[in-house]
């Protein structure tokens, strides 16, 4: 028996260039609910951190001196602020973009992230709005692929026309790519 098994090492500089991207935004709307997500958040550390007065002045049998407390408010405040302004300005680096075969989102301010999702991975597509988000106008476009809940992806912010637009392009794009399974499985059993 022959050993025909060959594994070639590819050097970087012989890969072809990859095409710019251009990502489409998300509704301006999505802002709007991120700043109201960046208070309620600041909002909830600011009362955790007054929280500490409280307990401290309280339960008179813990020994919580007057710098352990605010250190705790000010540590809770930073927090709180910290995450508010990496929520609003998060919102800045997010993008999607459709592509012939694939489609990709990005996100992050602090650490940057883009998941591409091949249409041949999709199992199948679910439009999901919220109470608040439907209060805005807004969905998300959840895409279940093959490789489980790592693989999942959700694009938030969207305008349900949108979600719905995008949700039946990835189908058809899907569809052919199932009956071609489909009929390579049949003719393996026959």
């Amino acid at each position: 028996m022959e050993d025909n098994f060959s594994n070639k090492q590819v050097e970087i500089t012989q890969l072809p260039s990859v095409e710019e991207v251009v990502f489409s935004k998300l509704d301006h709307q999505y802002f709007r609910l991120e700043i109201i997500w960046a208070a309620i958040r600041l909002v909830v550390f600011f009362g955790i951190g007054i929280g500490a007065f409280f307990v401290g002045n309280y339960f008179t049998g813990l020994a919580i001196s007057k710098t352990l407390e605010w250190g705790i408010f000010l540590s809770c405040l930073l927090i709180g602020v910290i995450s508010a302004i990496v929520g609003v300005y998060g919102f800045h680096y997010k993008g999607y973009a459709i592509r012939q075969h694939d489609i990709i989102y990005k996100t992050g301010l602090i650490n940057r992230k883009q998941l591409v999702v091949p249409y041949n991975r999709v199992q199948h597509v679910e439009v999901y709005q919220g109470a608040v988000s439907r209060m805005f106008g807004l969905c998300e476009l959840v895409f279940f692929t093959a490789g489980g809940q790592l693989g999942d992806l959700c694009i938030p912010g969207l305008t349900l026309n949108d979600a719905e637009k995008i949700k039946t392009f990835v189908i058809t794009k899907v569809q052919p790519l199932a009956e071609v399974k489909h009929e390579i499985t049949l003719g393996e059993d026959e």
